[in-house]
Order: C-alpha cells, then sequence, then structure tokens
C-alpha cells in the first residue's frame, strides 16, 4: 500500500513539473 502512494505521488511531482515547464515557454 505504501508503494502504491509513493508510485501515485512520483506521478503527481512529475505532472506537476511538465505543467511547470509548459507554463514557463
Amino acid at each position: 500500500m505504501r508503494y502504491l502512494i509513493i508510485f501515485l505521488s512520483a506521478i503527481f511531482l512529475l505532472t506537476a513539473c511538465q505543467k511547470a515547464e509548459t507554463s514557463q515557454t
């Protein structure tokens, strides 16, 4: 269960980073 939360958190962070890069451009 813990790994699932970490996995989802990683995806969320990656998505946030991609959105941030898109906003900067």
